[in-house]
């Protein structure tokens, strides 16, 4: 046997129990045996591949990049190691090098398990929900079973508007994953936005049954039983999520204007102020501000709520034309 032979087959052995550590979850024994094998063959390209993933997983991702681009080096039409050097770059907000490589990976190898799914994840971080459909699209041409894909190409339909498919591949996803709770809620999200009451009611159940304390779930049910005109039912539940998420404006403005409707502006006026206090510019606020302070008499606050309302909302907005409607009802009557 060579020298060559022999350090090729250690680099092997001390790269299989990396594997096999890292798929224990012992990232810290495993790194080290992964550096091993790189030790006795600076050019072991699994290893490099390995090695470059793990130290994603723990945050070292320049590091990484630079693994990965020498496994790139000895092996050029190398999918995996592009996949996670796209994922590298990714973490690092690099994302035109990160499209690039996953693109390449793809290239290499069109039914790439990770890489078309990694594409459309960044095309969907950065807002470009058409390029996320077609790329999740195409992942699930070759993975029709992959639920993170389906569930994520029903958030991009969500996105952009096109509910009814956003629906359809909400369901495919549960039925793929089974109990999942994120896509139950975005489906009950979904059936408010299509005044489907009762159908949102049945799913977000179902989703808090999973997850009882799942803040946008109870958030959504709040406005189902507003939307059913049951505001002692919707109370408790923004109650519920306002302890949770103190810093949630929809929330706390829902349940101020709950609190005005159920007779209790003081609680009304305290939930609005601290929400301005997180938000001061934000006129759905600032309008429902406005509403409480006429119910209580404060003229002169509730013209000063509305104002700054005028002076954030563009000139055609639904919001603004109230805000002008409340402004000349309380103008004194000459």
């Amino acid at each position: 046997m060579t020298d060559e032979y022999l350090k090729r087959e250690a680099a092997a052995r001390h790269n299989n129990r990396a594997v096999q550590l890292h798929m224990q979850g012992n990232r810290r024994a495993a790194e080290h045996e992964y550096r091993r094998a790189l030790h006795v063959d600076r050019n072991h390209v699994s290893a490099l591949n390995n090695l470059g993933f793990l130290l994603i997983e723990t945050g070292a991702f320049e590091e990484a990049v630079l693994l990965l681009q020498r496994a790139i080096g000895v092996v050029p039409e190398n999918e995996d190691a592009y996949n996670n050097l796209g994922l590298a770059y990714f973490q690092l907000e690099q994302h035109e090098r990160a499209q690039r490589a996953f693109e390449t990976a793809i290239r290499y190898n069109p039914s790439h398990h990770s890489a078309s799914f990694n594409l459309g994840v960044l095309y969907q971080s950065r807002g470009n929900w058409g390029a996320a459909v077609d790329t999740y699209k195409n992942h699930l041409r070759n993975h029709p079973r992959h639920p993170e894909a389906l569930y994520n190409l029903a958030v991009a339909y969500n996105a952009l508007g096109m509910l009814d498919q956003a629906e359809t591949y909400y369901h495919l996803a549960i039925k793929q994953s089974g109990a999942n709770a994120d896509a139950l809620v975005n489906l009950g999200q979904l059936y408010l936005r299509k005044r489907q009451a009762d159908r949102a009611l049945a799913v977000l159940e179902r989703a808090l049954e999973i997850e009882p304390e799942h803040p946008l779930g109870l958030y959504n049910l709040a406005l189902v039983w507003v939307t059913k005109k049951k505001p002692d039912r919707a109370k408790p539940l923004l109650a519920k999520v306002v302890a949770k998420r103190p810093d949630y404006i929809p929330a706390i403005s829902n349940l101020a204007m709950i609190c005005a409707e159920l007779a209790d502006p003081d609680e009304a006026h305290t939930l609005l102020r601290r929400a301005l206090d997180l938000a001061p510019s934000t006129p759905t606020l600032l309008f429902n501000l406005g509403v409480v302070e006429a119910k209580q008499g404060n003229r002169d606050a509730a013209i000063e709520a509305f104002s700054k309302v005028l002076d954030l909302e563009p000139e055609q907005s639904l919001r603004r034309k109230k805000a002008e409607q409340q402004l000349a009802a309380l103008q004194p009557v000459k």
